[in-house]
């Protein structure tokens, strides 16, 4: 009793009701999902149609759509599990992305890795998000156990969804990158170099550094766009 007579303790007291008051009346937002990501769904609707030779109709391009919620609802999902903090090779990413932005810094691995998650740039990775919806499905298909499907049940399925299984057409490349900055001398000397169809790794020593790398294998028409637009 001696604490809620004393100034101090009114205070505490005070706080303490505030705070009560506070949660339940203005409690933290939910996220919002949805509408779908619109330049998202154009490039998949490109990248397919380009795949399939041919227009998506309207279903397809709902499917789509219906697709895009629901990875972003995995999404969400994960970041509030803490997926995030928990997957080395996203936290190895962060940091490879922090390096690529300041190559000259000098910084432990640790101090990366906090900078980019309060930078939040794992919001903005899109193989971060690919990465961690993939983990989210695996979860999801290890904690349903096994399901008796029987063959028609299977069959029917597969028949509704066959554009959605079909096996899509891959490819091997090589690329090299420049910034858009760079001057006419450089751009001229690498197209010269490309003219002369040299080797991949002698047009490579002409390119700037590309995070994701110079060879891509057995990549699809999404995945490409995906990667560079």
């Amino acid at each position: 009793m001696r604490l809620l007579t004393s100034i101090p303790g009114r205070f505490v007291l005070l706080g303490v009701v505030l705070f009560c008051l506070d949660r339940g009346f203005f409690p933290d937002p939910k996220p919002v999902i949805g509408p779908p990501n619109e330049e998202r769904v154009r490039l998949q609707v490109e990248a397919l149609a380009q795949l399939k030779g041919t227009q998506l109709n309207d279903s397809q391009i709902e499917e789509i759509k219906r697709r895009e919620i629901r990875d972003e609802v995995l999404f969400v999902e994960a970041l509030n599990r803490g997926l995030i903090q928990q997957d080395q090779v996203v936290q190895r990413r962060l940091i490879r992305n922090m390096r690529f932005m300041d190559p000259e810094r000098d910084a432990e691995d640790d101090t990366l890795l906090a900078e980019a998650l309060e930078l939040r740039l794992h919001l903005a990775d899109e193989v971060i998000r690919r990465r961690t919806i993939q983990v989210m499905e695996s979860l999801i298909v290890a904690r349903q156990g096994d399901i008796l499907i029987s063959d028609d049940d299977l069959m029917a399925t597969y028949q509704l969804q066959r554009d959605k299984y079909a096996e899509p057409t891959r490819y091997d490349f090589h690329h090299v990158f420049l910034r858009d900055d760079v001057s006419e001398e450089r751009r001229d000397h690498l197209l010269a170099m490309l003219a002369d169809s040299v080797l991949p790794r002698e047009a490579r020593t002409a390119s700037d550094v590309f995070l994701a790398g110079y060879q891509f294998r057995g990549r699809s028409a999404l995945d490409i766009s995906r990667q560079f637009g």
